[in-house]
């Protein structure tokens, strides 16, 4: 089958077009032809060496992809071949075929695109269960500040929360002002001179500087979620996604009943060259997505 790896950590071009055999499921995986793959910052991380990994080289990154099974371990009883799913693997994505366990699988409802489940495998997943951990939470009534609302998550978590808190105050780039604005015009845009009166909750997509001003706002009572950072505040939390085909099934069915909707910066070809190019890509309002 045809893959792209990266070779080493370094810029776009230590991405190659690999070949290697298809890979044979476990008895609890699935086997998937790829339909679809989206661009996940974690990956371009990964690929720059801004994160790093111990997995050997050549790796094949990609951690979002919809694809229809094509055979199925012996141990998956529920699922069958030429069902449409979704996933969130770590890595393996970039290529025609994947191997994932299926307590990572989710089906994919027929008025959803592979484009659309694609794009929220990772983000749409992190963005639900983070949502359920923050109203699950004993949280006092009041506002809500998501610092670096304008990627994916960010999207998300508006539509799951506003009706949740009585305000809603975003940060975004500049770039995504006005189309975040047009978008979600019940949120309000700050930046880190806006005087805020208390707030209930903050959720940090970024992990910058501002984030210790906004701090100061939180009520003694409120909490902070971070993507990104561990702080030493006591009120502070580090969240990490865990790829769950239960959650992003709830995901799914929001997005097929229009509860939640997904933007789409760009859709191409599964090759090489776009992929190299959506990795340079940044401050993009909605998903990069490559399609088979």
């Amino acid at each position: 089958m045809r893959a792209i790896a990266m070779t080493k950590p370094g810029d776009v071009e230590v991405l190659q077009t690999i070949s290697l055999m298809r890979p044979i499921p476990k008895p609890k995986q699935i086997l998937l032809q790829n339909l679809a793959i989206a661009i996940e910052p974690y990956d371009c991380h990964v690929r720059s060496g801004k994160v790093k990994v111990n997995n050997p080289l050549p790796l094949i990154l990609g951690s979002s992809l919809a694809g229809r099974i094509c055979a199925v371990g012996e141990k998956v009883t529920d699922l069958k071949v030429g069902q449409r799913v979704a996933a969130s693997p770590h890595f393996r994505s970039y290529a025609e075929y994947t191997a994932v366990g299926r307590s990572q699988i989710a089906i994919i409802p027929d008025n959803v695109t592979d484009i659309q489940a694609a794009a929220i495998a990772l983000s749409g997943q992190t963005a639900w269960q983070l949502a359920e951990e923050v109203l699950k939470s004993s949280l006092s009534t009041g506002a809500l500040l998501i610092n670096g609302a304008s990627g994916n998550v960010g999207q998300i978590l508006i539509q799951l929360l506003t009706d949740h808190f009585s305000k809603i105050y975003v940060t975004t780039g500049s770039t995504s002002t006005t189309k975040l604005k047009q978008q979600f015009p019940q949120v309000e845009i700050i930046d880190s001179t806006f005087q805020l009166s208390s707030i209930a909750a903050i959720i940090d997509l970024v992990g910058n500087q501002p984030v210790l001003t906004y701090l100061k706002y939180l009520t003694s009572e409120g909490k902070l979620w971070s993507t990104v950072k561990q702080y030493s505040d006591r009120r502070c939390n580090l969240f990490s996604m865990k790829s769950n085909g239960q959650s992003l099934e709830k995901l799914l069915a929001a997005v097929a009943q229009n509860r939640i909707k997904v933007q789409i910066a760009q859709v191409a070809p599964f090759n090489l060259k776009n992929l190299q190019t959506f990795q340079t890509l940044q401050h993009q309002f909605g998903k990069l997505v490559l399609k088979f």
